[in-house]
């Protein structure tokens, strides 16, 4: 498999064998409490400040627990809740992705996850309910099977306009659970302009 790759020159290509890509979980938290008049906030169980207390316990979580050695990440898309300024809302929700280079780091930063929310929910008295939608392995490139889409590049491009060392990038792709099962190679095609994902980007 292949995937166009901004962070390259236009004109090369990378295959690494080895890890490639980070694996990911995509991740959700429900937030319940108990809404109600924003001037009577001691009558409810406030679920954005639960969200506020959580979005920051969990920025922290890698800089916390894993080793600098250690290629992890979390990342907050999306935080909910609330339809009106005088008001204390019921529900929240935040959602999000995590990453790490080996499953070991996933399992790291999932079980401090877990225990971010088992926290949280202790200290404001919320409900606070985590689910892992996506679940997706680092991709792991298999030697031989490297070396041939390499060899494949360099026949196209040159072999000067082919990588075949650098760290694994922090994406992931799905990819990887054919890898985990037969061998093979996932590699990266160059070109220009903006990261995918970036509103301005354009498909070469």
């Amino acid at each position: 498999a292949f995937h166009n790759m901004p962070a390259l020159d236009r004109g090369t290509a990378a295959v690494i064998a080895g890890t490639t890509l980070n694996g990911a979980c995509l991740w959700e938290i429900d937030i319940e409490g108990v809404g109600g008049h924003g001037a009577a906030f001691y009558d409810t169980v406030d679920p954005l400040q639960a969200m506020a207390r959580l979005a920051t316990e969990i920025s922290s979580i890698v800089g916390r627990y894993l080793k600098p050695s250690e290629a992890g990440l979390i990342t907050i898309g999306k935080m909910a809740g609330g339809t009106a300024a005088n008001i204390i809302p019921a529900k929240a929700h935040l959602a999000g992705t995590l990453r790490g280079s080996t499953a070991e780091t996933m399992a790291t930063l999932r079980t401090h996850l877990d225990r971010a929310c088992e926290g949280i929910a202790a200290m404001t008295g919320c409900t606070v309910t985590p689910r892992i939608l996506i679940d997706v392995p680092p991709c792991i490139n298999a030697p031989l099977q490297s070396e041939a889409a390499a060899r494949a590049c360099q026949a196209v491009l040159g072999e000067d306009y082919v990588l075949k060392q650098m760290p694994p990038l922090p994406f992931t792709d799905d990819f990887a659970h054919f890898l985990a099962r037969v061998p093979g190679a996932y590699f990266f095609l160059g070109q220009d302009g903006v990261m995918c994902h970036h509103p301005a980007y354009d498909f070469d």
